[in-house]
């Protein structure tokens, strides 16, 4: 290399101001954190397999964690199919405070399967988990 390139590369490296190398950090440790995390939706689930829809509703439930703590374990317990649309799924699931049974039933729309009602029960009580669904987003047509 010659001394002239040298300078160059100096140069090149002396224009850098603290808030690049700060920026470039904050990148790296955003994409590390994001890979830590498993990406940014969470647990992926394969809407095809309704006990996979099941197992995934469980523990990510923030309903279920309230109730039993921390999700330590769970167990498929038994599951079925009824009609063509219609599913079940039963769980043991241990919490880091108590232990229970999650009773699934899920309906199957357009070939993917989603929670339709779900109740635990832990110390002799039952409760109804609140299940929400995000539906699609559609366009409004605002002209005809």
């Amino acid at each position: 290399m010659a001394s002239s390139d040298i300078e160059s590369i100096k140069k090149w490296i002396s224009s850098f101001k603290a808030w690049h190398i700060v920026v470039v950090i904050g990148i790296f440790g955003g994409l590390i954190l994001l890979q830590k995390l498993g990406g940014i939706g969470g647990l992926d689930v394969d809407r095809t397999d309704y006990k996979d829809v099941a197992r995934v509703f469980v523990l990510e439930n923030a309903t279920i964690s309230n109730k039993l703590g921390k999700i330590t374990s769970i167990s498929l317990i038994g599951s079925g199919r009824g009609a063509r649309n219609k599913s079940y799924s039963s769980f043991s699931i241990r919490g880091e405070n108590k232990s229970g049974q999650c009773d699934i039933n899920l309906i199957k729309e357009n070939d993917l399967w989603y929670v339709e009602t779900a109740t635990l029960t832990t110390g002799g009580a039952e409760y109804n988990i609140p299940v929400s669904r995000k539906t699609e987003k559609r366009s409004i047509k605002l002209f005809k």
